[in-house]
């Protein structure tokens, strides 16, 4: 029997590595917290069905001594300060570039006197991974203007982008020519917008669903050549202000009534309920602008006031992440007018079981220190278990083997 019982041992041993394995997965995957199933609704999962995500780039640009922006539609001169400037070739949100030339023309000589701005954008997002983090989620209810028999159900998330922005001088150019104080716009709006989605917990509700961007911050950004250049958007940490036009004016939801978004601080969900159709804050698709101020931009002559003896061309690297609201609004029956009981939470005897076990969650979902413990004690109790489940069989062994040595001994 000792050999059965030795293999018993290390199959149990290698069963029990394999689960606890298993369960620090689940654990560190769900971001430390073990989730409870909840009730699956248009937006639980990370992607709103049928969504492309986030798009932009480059809008404009707002020459020192202007006062707004020229598009990129636009075929522009203007002379702040003795320059014209003018796109280069055609320009696109991803790719733009701008020349400002310096006058008068003959104090060039023989070599050019150009300066040309070069911008490049990431015009896509790309999704942040959210494998150890949760997005925080908007759910609540609200009643319909007018209509006593109706609710609006309104569901959503907050998702996670990351994008980049280059902004360089070109090499090759000559010239005294700065583009010092200039703004560039860029915008960012939703590829979809309006879309029809069904909630998928009651495919007869059939509702609208929207995206917006909230927040953009700086995450990280790398210079070349710097020298003595500089841009307001060149600081870990800063972020952008969304405005609804080009210019530094108007606001959007990425205000939050009146106040800056923060992911670290602002709940969502408790500034919005309560307000029916929280779309209608928001710009058509979502579109908003937001600004970068080259503070100081130039080349950065050799020696003199020019490149004529060579020049260093700056170029900086904008890390971005950007926080959008995702959300899909509902109209369905109120119940409180059809006998169907109460949306609220209250509730008598053995009603109250789902109603508690949700705000429990709720609670314990706030309180990372003890989600950990109570994490702890559950893969305590999953290991007590499988000790009781795969070792009666190796202790039954042992005490059948010592109990027939005991009986050959006699």
């Amino acid at each position: 029997m000792r050999p059965n019982t030795e293999k018993a041992a290390k199959n149990y041993g290698a069963v029990l590595i394999l689960v606890l394995l298993a369960v620090s997965v689940v654990y560190v995957g769900t971001g430390g917290t073990f989730r409870i199933p909840q009730k699956q609704s248009v937006l639980a999962g990370d992607i709103l069905p049928g969504f492309e995500g986030e798009t932009g780039g480059m809008y404009g640009e707002t020459p020192q001594g202007t006062q707004s922006a020229i598009s990129l539609g636009s075929r522009f001169t203007t002379s702040p300060l003795g320059s014209t400037y003018g796109w280069v070739g055609t320009p696109t949100p991803g790719s733009a570039s701008i020349d400002a030339t310096t006058t008068p023309i003959f104090t060039c000589i023989s070599i050019s006197c150009d300066n040309t701005l070069v911008v490049d954008t990431q015009t896509n997002p790309v999704t942040a991974s959210t494998l150890f983090s949760t997005p925080e989620k908007v759910d609540y209810y609200v009643a319909v203007p007018n209509q006593p028999t109706k609710l609006e159900y309104v569901t959503g998330q907050v998702e996670v982008y990351t994008y980049s922005i280059d902004i360089s001088i070109q090499s090759g150019s000559a010239g005294t020519w700065s583009f010092n104080g200039d703004t560039v716009w860029f915008n960012l709006y939703a590829v979809d917008w309006n879309q029809a989605v069904t909630d998928p917990s009651n495919p007869t509700v059939t509702g609208s669903a929207y995206e917006v961007p909230l927040y953009g911050v700086v995450t990280s950004y790398q210079w070349s050549d710097q020298d003595s250049n500089g841009i307001d958007a060149a600081v870990n940490g800063h972020a952008f202000s969304f405005y609804s036009s080009p210019s530094a004016q108007g606001q959007t939801l990425a205000t939050l009534a009146g106040s800056a978004y923060n992911p670290s601080s602002t709940d969502v969900n408790a500034t919005l309920s309560g307000t029916y159709a929280p779309d209608s804050r928001f710009p058509t698709n979502g579109l908003v602008y937001y600004p970068i101020t080259l503070t100081t931009f130039h080349a950065n002559p050799a020696s003199g006031g020019d490149c004529q003896f060579g020049c260093t061309y700056p170029s900086v690297h904008l890390d971005i992440e950007l926080y959008t609201l995702r959300i899909g609004e509902y109209i369905v029956t109120n119940p409180n007018t059809t006998g169907l009981g109460s949306r609220s939470q209250s509730c008598t005897g053995l009603a109250c079981i789902p109603a508690a076990f949700g705000s429990l969650y709720s609670w314990i979902e706030k309180n990372p220190i003890l989600a950990g413990l109570i994490a702890s004690l559950g893969v305590g109790l999953v290991v007590v278990i499988i000790l009781a489940v795969f070792a009666t069989p190796v202790v039954v062994a042992v005490v059948y083997a010592l109990s027939k040595r005991g009986q050959k001994t006699q």
